[in-house]
């Protein structure tokens, strides 16, 4: 029963101490389970709506392409002494 009492009471502690029993919106405090939940849904909420914005778009950028073998080059083999003797102390 000992054991059970002292778990009881480190929960009980640790729900209250993590209760959020106030909240600052705007420069006004809001109290209440319903008002602190409302407050954090519409803070929420508006930081992750979808705004209309004017992003740059690639589709009329022209890009060159590569042939298969400039496309070789970007593959390189790791090589392990290789850093050591370039000062890289790799």
């Amino acid at each position: 029963m000992r054991i059970q009492k002292k778990i009881h009471s480190i929960i009980s502690k640790r729900r209250r101490r993590n209760a959020i029993n106030l909240v600052s919106v705007d420069g006004v405090s809001v109290e209440g389970v319903q008002g602190v939940r409302d407050a954090v849904f519409t803070h929420f909420s508006n930081h992750f709506k979808r705004l209309a914005v004017d992003r740059p778009c690639v589709d009329d950028l022209p890009f060159h392409k590569i042939s298969h073998g400039e496309a070789g080059n970007l593959i390189k083999t790791f090589q392990v002494g290789r850093g050591k003797a370039s000062g890289l102390g790799l």
